[in-house]
């Protein structure tokens, strides 16, 4: 049997992009250094010539095959769905990625979240690169498959048929989900947190218009003031109208959130400063937040 000190890891997989640089071995350095190795996919050709696009973010025209070689044994752990040898490969890659925009100017190119990458393999070699053992995955997005769900509303048919608006801040907090299932936890953030600005300014704005406030007065005040000064005069409001307190964890977790948007919009804060688990429950206290708001109106 071959001690863990002598056994490599290798992760094969196919990006859903492509990045431009030569085919070849790049080293990437976090704790230890990895090699990461790129072969570009062309799927299109005019002419017998393989075309590419400038801008293809979504690898319509060509994709890059993924080869990462770490020098020591990752060992394979599976829990709640996800895979610790491809967190570990994600983590290179998007250190690569990084990098590689940052010098290409590529803005096509983006990090990617352990669903991009449903299927994968990963070995185990030795110190004369003979497969040990080798892993395939499929379908591994880290949540559970389920049939097909269409869905079906008559509300969905007349808003069609009639033109009518639809809720911007529900558009913003779709938007932070998806960011957040995307694992940009930055995106998520602000977009969950303008979502409760845009929030209580509209409640704002209309409920003082009731005690004939100009509105132009109010949209000043909204201005002026923070968002966390007009989130303690809206919690004021609350408790006096509704005869009951919103929860002071709903509260702390909304503040938390306020602050992260700060940091991330003032001092550059980086994704890797949030987890799953944290920003997910800053978004669910948002959106309860905002249903409060809505109760008031």
């Amino acid at each position: 049997m071959l001690s863990v000190k002598n056994m490599k890891t290798k992760f094969i997989c196919i990006l859903p992009f492509s990045i431009r640089v030569p085919p070849g071995s790049y080293p990437v350095k976090l704790k230890q250094i990895a090699i990461i190795s790129v072969k570009q996919i062309m799927k299109a050709r005019i002419d017998g010539e393989e075309v590419d696009l400038e801008y293809d973010s979504k690898g319509v025209m060509s994709n890059s095959h993924i080869t990462i070689t770490f020098p020591w044994k990752i060992e394979c752990v599976d829990e709640d769905e996800i895979n610790s040898v491809k967190i570990e490969a994600i983590k290179y890659l998007n250190r690569f990625i990084e990098v590689y925009r940052h010098y290409s100017d590529d803005c096509g190119v983006t990090p990617i979240c352990y669903s991009d990458i449903p299927n994968y393999v990963y070995q185990y070699l030795d110190d004369t690169n003979k497969i040990i053992e080798e892993n395939p995955r499929h379908f591994d997005t880290g949540g559970m498959l389920y049939a097909p769900e269409y869905f079906s509303s008559n509300d969905m048919i007349k808003c069609l048929i009639t033109n009518q608006n639809i809720s911007f801040v529900k558009q913003l907090l779709l938007n932070s989900e998806k960011y957040l299932r995307e694992e940009n936890y930055r995106l998520s953030i602000l977009e969950a947190v303008t979502a409760l600005e845009v929030s209580i300014t509209e409640f704002t704005i209309n409920k003082f218009s009731t005690y004939k406030i100009p509105k132009d007065t109010l949209t000043d005040f909204v201005k002026k003031t923070g968002l966390t000064l007009q989130l303690k005069v809206l919690l004021n409001l609350y408790n006096e109208g509704a005869g009951k307190k919103i929860s002071q964890s709903i509260v702390s977790e909304v503040i938390s959130a306020i602050t992260a948007r700060n940091h991330i919009v003032h001092y550059a804060a980086t994704n890797q400063k949030y987890s799953r688990k944290t920003v997910n429950k800053m978004l669910k206290n948002i959106k309860l937040l905002i249903n409060h708001i809505d109760s008031m109106e």
